[in-house]
């Protein structure tokens, strides 16, 4: 069959289009008008009805230079009542079936509903306009995903031109036929019956995927209309089911204006399975630190500290620590790995963390302390409890790499955090620093992975915190002999009994020697040679600040 039609379309759809317009959807046929009716049900393929309410869609389009058309638009066209329009909606369908028309709001591709949005498929307009046979591919109508719910509830409520209890109405439609994805009957299940706080939930969602600020203001005054106020202290008190099912919470909330949302962690599960790790960002105050970005630096320790690190090293290797989980799951014990390196500034705790992630090759999830406390009440708890959450996801997105190994949790410096639970709570930080503390002793008890501590003020260590330490590693000041090996690892060129003289004489850390050594390097660079050993002793007589006597009384 030739792809040209014997009659002209365009010509065809403008008489039918003329006859309509202004008619009050009262039809006053004539020879030329059903003529072109005949011609067009046939060229369509659709019923009489359906080919008028398309030709009215079609010069709609071209009246408004390629705008959408609702029913409120019709209605003009015709003259006539909404209500008239959608009592012919099997007509419409048919229509959207054909791909003739596509549904651009609305909460079923092929469904009819009053706020539907309807536009003019292009191969359908290139067809007619060049007077050729219709051959549209239609792509079967496939189930709703929970994206596709998300993403339309968004707009819905982005809209602003939805009432809300349209927004509702079609939010309870798009579940209905969403009833069978997961995503949706885990909401559906953990806040039953309020489909309102359910849109508030999937308009987060969508704000999320679209890596939008969700303010809490604003979602909560379009979707809850006049009875915003009501809802907003529900979500100012953080008591509705959605905080209680742990699926959101809320950051900025000095105040109701500047609030924020966010998703909790266990909401993005729920949300994204396992592909949750492509959209997760670091937590604050946290930084990923990989293996093959940390330089060999050969450590030097005293006797007891070596024994201990190298038996640390030896059973953080992968296989051997596999075997060690293992056996410690089939006695019933916690099957993580807690360490804490303790002692003086210097000594070389936290240099020996990088130095066994290098060895075993793992990933550090490094935690800046001074950034998980906040000074609004309550957002320091939070913080904590996101930093153990996204190293679990870590963990999860390291394990699930070819050959992938268990990261490093790594608290630096954490005496802050590690130190005794005070007895006076009557005080909010009182309360705040005894709460953190219970969190981290709860966390440390279902740990999985590894987590190392440094502190210099052991003593300051709550005796719950030290049952929890598998490892307990003291680093005290490097003794003569370990002093000669740094001094003789760092300026080669020292003579022994150069080495001798400064390893006996200043009481230096491993840290202050590199300081030295950092010194020294500068000055090479400055005068281009070594310095003289009177000005080596006076950089090992600086390193230290002088301590003035404390003196009491009058001068």
């Amino acid at each position: 069959m030739t792809k040209k039609i014997r009659f002209n379309v365009l010509s065809a759809v403008s008489t039918v289009a003329s006859t309509l317009e202004d008619s009050g959807f009262k039809f006053k046929t004539d020879k030329a008008f059903d003529q072109a009716v005949k011609n067009l049900d046939k060229y369509f393929g659709t019923t009489s009805m359906a080919t008028c309410l398309l030709c009215s869609m079609i010069s709609h389009y071209f009246d408004s230079q390629g705008e959408t058309c609702d029913f409120n638009d019709l209605a003009r066209f015709f003259d006539c009542s909404v209500m008239a329009l959608i009592s012919c909606k099997d007509d419409v369908e048919e229509l959207l079936k054909k791909g003739y028309i596509s549904n651009v709001r609305g909460t079923d591709s092929c469904k009819v509903a009053l706020k539907n949005e309807f536009k003019l498929s292009d191969p359908l307009l290139n067809f007619i306009l060049r007077n050729e046979k219709i051959s549209i591919e239609v792509p079967e109508n496939k189930k709703h995903t929970a994206i596709d719910l998300i993403r339309k509830i968004g707009r819905m409520v982005t809209s602003r031109d939805m009432e809300s209890f349209q927004i509702i109405s079609d939010s309870m439609a798009l579940e209905e036929n969403c009833a069978d994805d997961p995503f949706v009957k885990a909401v559906m299940k953990l806040v039953p019956g309020n489909i309102m706080l359910r849109v508030f939930f999937y308009n987060c969602c969508d704000d999320f995927l679209s890596d939008c600020e969700c303010m809490l203001n604003r979602s909560v005054r379009l979707i809850y209309g006049d009875n915003m106020f009501d809802a907003m202290k529900g979500f100012m008190r953080e008591d509705n089911a959605l905080f209680t099912k742990n699926l959101i919470e809320l950051s900025n909330k000095e105040n109701a204006l500047d609030a924020t949302v966010e998703l909790t962690s266990y909401a993005k599960e729920i949300l994204l399975g396992d592909d949750v790790r492509l959209f997760n960002r670091m937590e604050k105050g946290t930084n990923i630190i990989n293996p093959d970005s940390i330089v060999t630096k050969k450590m030097f320790y005293d006797k007891v500290n070596e024994s201990d690190m190298k038996r640390l090293t030896e059973s953080l290797k992968e296989e051997t620590l596999k075997d060690i989980q293992k056996r410690l799951v089939a006695k019933g014990l916690p099957k993580g790995i807690a360490v804490l390196m303790y002692g003086d500034p210097g000594t070389g705790k936290t240099e020996s963390v990088y130095q066994l992630a290098k060895a075993t090759g793992r990933r550090v999830f490094a935690v800046d302390i001074s950034t998980s406390k906040s000074c609004w009440f309550g957002e320091s708890e939070k913080i904590i409890k996101k930093i153990f959450t996204g190293y679990r996801q870590f963990c999860k997105a390291c394990l699930s790499e070819k050959d992938g190994k268990t990261p490093i949790l790594f608290f630096n410096e954490a005496d802050g955090i590690l130190s005794r639970r005070q007895e006076n709570i009557m005080t909010p930080s009182a309360q705040t620093e005894n709460t953190m503390q219970n969190i981290i002793l709860e966390e440390m008890e279902k740990l999985d992975g590894i987590m190392i501590a440094t502190t210099n003020l052991v003593g300051n260590l709550d005796s719950a915190f030290e049952r929890r330490f598998l490892f307990k590693i003291r680093f005290e000041k490097p003794s003569v002999e370990t002093k000669k090996k740094i001094w003789k690892s760092k300026l080669e060129w020292l003579e022994e009994a150069d080495l001798n003289l400064f390893a006996n004489k200043y009481d230096l850390s491993g840290g202050q020697i590199d300081n030295i050594v950092r010194k020294v390097t500068m000055d090479e660079v400055i005068t281009g040679k070594r310095p003289k050993m009177d000005e080596l002793h006076a950089l090992c007589k600086g390193e230290k600040l002088a301590k003035e006597e404390r003196r009491i009384g009058f001068f």
